[in-house]
Parts: structure tokens; sequence; C-alpha cells
């Protein structure tokens, strides 16, 4: 859970760098640190797969062990409350959005390529009309 956060921070952090645009010691931008962010995300999610993997084969094989419901739940509960902490968090930071423009704002400038700055959004004239989906 904590990885996840950390490495989502700093795939935000990316994001925002290399939105900033050229800079004297950088003067073609820093687009290529975004990529970068994922690569590195990429091989922190198999690494924990793998790791993951490797004890539950060896739980397996060694007949399981007893899991506690109690600790199950406090996890669960955890995992729910910061979900829902993020969520209001979201919230207020933007009052306006369902959040559904930013996906797609997101997902278009991700596939558009290195010129999307340049170009105004798709059904931009629809902003605050997007339905939830």
């Amino acid at each position: 859970m904590g990885i996840g956060l950390i490495l989502s921070a700093v795939s935000l952090k990316a994001s925002y760098v290399s939105a900033a645009g050229p800079t004297r010691r950088f003067p073609f931008g820093r687009d290529a640190l975004t990529p970068l962010v994922v690569l590195i995300q990429g091989i922190a999610v198999a690494a924990t797969l793998l790791v993951a993997t490797g004890d539950a084969v060896l739980v397996f094989r060694d007949g399981g062990s007893p899991v506690s419901p109690v600790i199950i739940a406090i996890y669960g509960a955890a995992t729910a409350a910061i979900g829902f902490m993020v969520a209001w968090w979201m919230r207020r930071a933007a009052p306006g959005s369902d959040g559904t423009e930013a996906l797609h704002l997101s997902l278009w400038a991700w596939t558009s390529g290195p010129s999307w700055r340049s170009r105004p959004p798709p059904n931009s004239s629809n902003r605050g009309n997007s339905r939830p989906l």
C-alpha cells in the first residue's frame, strides 16, 4: 500500500515537471521523464509480483499459515479509509469536477504525442457537461 502511494506521488511530480516545458538547462523539455517513471513503476510492480509469488509457493508448500480475521479487517478498513480520504481530498481540490473530464484529458494528452500543448482539447466546448462513467 505504501509503495503504491509513493510511486503515485513520484508519477504526479514527474507529470508536473515534464509539463513545465523547456528551460535553459533542459532546452528540449523533460518529456522523457514521465515514461521513465512509468518504467520504474512497472519494474516495482513486477518485483512485487515475483516476491509475492515466491512467498505464496513457499507458504503453500509448507501447508499454509494461520490467518487472523482481525488483521484482514484492520487492513481492509485502513485501505478503505485511505481511499475515501484521497477521494475527499481530490473533490475538495477540484470541486466542479466529477473526474471524468480529467480522465478524458489525461488519456488524450498521453495518446496525442509531444504536441499536445499546442492543440485545444477535444470537445472543449462541453466542459462541465460530462456524465460519470
